[in-house]
């Protein structure tokens, strides 16, 4: 009888491993998975960050009559609702931002046409016709543009910045790999994609 009860308390404590090292493994598989859809996220944030900047490059060479003309100092950053901000001190983004003719329907010079142009990919993202700009496709995203030199033919930087969201597992990795607001659960940090090109 005695051996029968110290059987039974084994069978009980293997039992009991047994289902600790299941529910051990199940929440590494969680972990796992929440860690696999934060980096699909990503990629996908970055891939589109790249289409934005071509589709904005695209705008930017179907113009050169402007932008061959632009300041050694040309500067602009674009919001995501469209706004030009001169970062330059040349004063040729508060120019382009105090323009508003709409270029689909009148015929523009090439400065009317390239303020169309920027103001339009913001708001209406890599299309011409498209909905939603890089605020509703990038979170907290803006873009800029500055002539890189002053060779000619003009060089520009095109940039378009977001602020990424990304679940991490822990304060070490947070502190270490993040910046800006958020908490070790939600760190956030801003990445920037840059296309050096001649329009």
């Amino acid at each position: 009888m005695k051996l029968k009860n110290k059987q039974s308390g084994v069978a009980m404590l293997e039992s009991l491993i047994a289902f600790l090292i299941i529910v051990f493994g199940l929440l590494g598989i969680g972990a796992l998975q929440s860690i696999a859809i934060g980096s699909t996220k990503v990629a996908a944030d970055r891939s589109l960050a790249s289409i934005q900047t071509s589709a904005l490059l695209s705008r930017i060479n179907s113009n050169d009559l402007f932008w061959q003309t632009i300041s050694p100092d040309f500067d602009v950053e674009i919001s995501a609702a469209g706004v030009i901000t001169d970062l330059g001190g040349t004063g040729e983004g508060d120019a382009l931002e105090a323009l508003g003719t709409d270029c689909s329907a009148n015929v523009c010079t090439p400065q009317e046409t390239a303020a169309y142009n920027i103001k339009s990919w913001a708001t209406n993202g890599g299309s011409f016709g498209g909905a939603g700009g890089i605020q509703d496709r990038l979170p907290a995203a803006s873009a800029r543009i500055q002539r890189v030199g002053v060779d000619f033919p003009v060089m520009l930087e095109v940039s378009v910045t977001w602020n990424e969201n990304k679940a991490t597992s822990g304060l070490d990795m947070a502190s270490t790999y993040y910046t800006g607001t958020g908490t070790a659960a939600n760190a956030q940090r801003d990445f920037t994609y840059t296309v050096r090109a001649r329009p």
